[in-house]
């Protein structure tokens, strides 16, 4: 049984897990999901569940909960939801999985995973964001301020949040945080060192943590339509194409980078963004780049990625918050496009500085723009980075691994 938040949406953590269980069910592996939907159903009642099947994968979607994703009005609701609870307990007795991978608990609950132990059923949770310990999910404020985790009394997070909870119910949020990641669930797989570090600075046991890096579903296409066909540029003797790829927001630094197109020469780059955009933020960017050297193109389809990648030579991830395994790294890189990121984070798991990528620190936009500038400077330097990139290892051997995971914690041979 695979435990998250969505099914049919777009983003990374339901992507991924979503691409999983297809391809467990693929093998002839019984595979059932639960998950909290994205959006309300108006025509059924409150915590509806939904029945239905996609793929040869059963589907029960919790439809209609108090909060559609983050509860942040509610810590305690957070830590026990007992209507939902009660559900999923209901779910376990009918389905009886030899495993649970709670891939998140968004707007499902800390206790979720006590109804498993409580029938002796080997869980495994992942961690792709910082929800267990924050709020907000991302351990940054709304002022782009990083946080390296809660206080105990939770004056931290009342702080950030601003209300409308009182900080005992924060501090009652930590301890539960903590007391799911030590004794909740069996074996907990984070997808770089730095989230493994910062659970751990948090309260995780370290001998119960360990990093599975994911492999996106689509990288195996990229590299096949892309990456191993992509011409070496054995020395770059026109622009560079710079290009962010990704929803261009704030804490994702795209204003670094366009502050960063500021200091290079203009006929040495061309520069795009692609993603959607809210209205405020580009109007952030329009003062930081008054030139329009960051050209925005909006929303694009997630089919025409490789198309996409292909017309680019590198790709920027200039995050400045603790950004957990970013998919867009081993996209571009599976586009054998070298990648400039930021060191934080899990971006040092994949990008080898000087190898097939640069590390540059977190929004410092002076030295985003040097490391790009290297590029023009050395001629043969893309060439030596494309050369560097190897194949990606696919979706395939991520679920091979998952399938190790749930021997290690003792699920029985339906799953192995």
């Amino acid at each position: 049984m695979f435990v998250m938040y969505g099914w049919a949406n777009s983003g990374g953590g339901t992507m991924l897990p979503r691409a999983a269980a297809r391809e467990l069910a693929a093998t002839g592996v019984r595979v059932s999901v639960v998950y909290a939907a994205a959006r309300r159903d108006p025509s059924l009642p409150e915590y509806a569940l939904r029945r239905h099947e996609e793929s040869g994968v059963a589907l029960y979607g919790l439809v209609n909960r108090p909060s559609e994703f983050m509860d942040l009005r509610a810590p305690r609701r957070e830590i026990d939801d007992p209507r939902l609870r009660g559900q999923f307990a209901a779910l376990l007795d009918e389905l009886r999985p030899d495993v649970v991978h709670f891939w998140n608990l968004h707007s499902l609950g800390m206790s979720v995973p006590a109804e498993c132990r409580r029938r002796a059923i080997p869980t495994v949770l992942s961690s792709n964001n910082y929800w267990a310990i924050c709020p907000r999910l991302y351990l940054v404020s709304e002022r782009l301020q990083r946080c390296d985790g809660p206080t105990a009394d939770g004056a931290r997070c009342r702080r950030c949040l601003g209300g409308p909870a009182e900080a005992a119910d924060y501090g009652a949020r930590r301890a539960a945080g903590v007391q799911l990641l030590r004794s909740g669930v069996d074996l907990h797989l984070a997808v770089s060192e730095r989230v493994r570090e910062l659970y751990v600075a948090n309260g995780d046991d370290p001998g119960h943590v360990r990093v599975l890096r994911q492999e996106p579903p689509g990288v195996t296409a990229i590299w096949q339509r892309v990456g191993e066909r992509r011409p070496i540029v054995e020395r770059l003797e026109r622009p560079l194409r710079i290009g962010y790829v990704g929803s261009v927001m704030a804490h994702k630094g795209v204003h670094v980078l366009a502050q960063a197109l500021q200091r290079l020469v203009p006929s040495t780059f061309e520069a795009v963004a692609l993603g959607d955009i809210a209205p405020d933020y580009a109007d952030v960017l329009q003062r930081f780049d008054p030139h329009g050297r960051l050209h925005l193109t909006g929303r694009y389809d997630q089919e025409r990625l490789p198309e996409l990648l292909a017309k680019l030579d590198v790709v920027v991830v200039p995050s400045i918050w603790d950004d957990c395994a970013p998919f867009v790294v081993a996209e571009a890189l599976a586009a054998r496009c070298p990648v400039v990121g930021s060191s934080i984070g899990g971006i040092p798991d994949f990008v080898i500085d000087g190898g097939n990528g640069l590390l540059f620190e977190a929004g410092n936009s002076a030295q985003l723009a040097a490391r790009l500038a290297t590029f023009t400077r050395d001629p043969a330097q893309l060439g030596r980075m494309q050369r560097a990139i190897a194949p990606p290892r696919g979706l395939n051997a991520f679920v091979g691994d998952l399938l190790v995971a749930y021997s290690e914690v003792g699920a029985v041979s339906s799953v192995s």
